[in-house]
């Protein structure tokens, strides 16, 4: 399995993407974005829906650690911008 981000690896979180956190981290379990943002992999990855390959990886944003839709951030290229293909 292809996995598209590595442990250490910058991401670009677009606005209105949903973040989740754990509880006792947060008082918020979640959080959409208002604007777009950076974080860090932290190359933790699960598999939420086989059939489809839908996965979350856990990344560091907003002085937390996060679980998000791999589908909806993108690595960041060495000019710091957003790698999208």
């Amino acid at each position: 399995m292809i996995y598209k981000f590595s442990e250490g690896d910058l991401v670009y979180i677009p606005q209105a993407v949903m973040m989740w956190s754990d509880e006792t981290q947060n008082n918020t379990p979640y959080l959409k974005t208002e604007r777009p943002t950076t974080g860090v992999c932290l190359g933790r990855t699960v598999i939420i829906n086989p059939k489809t390959n839908d996965r979350l990886i856990q990344i560091y944003a907003k002085g937390q650690s996060w679980a998000v839709q791999e589908k909806d951030v993108y690595l960041m290229d060495k000019k710091g911008q957003p790698s999208v293909s």
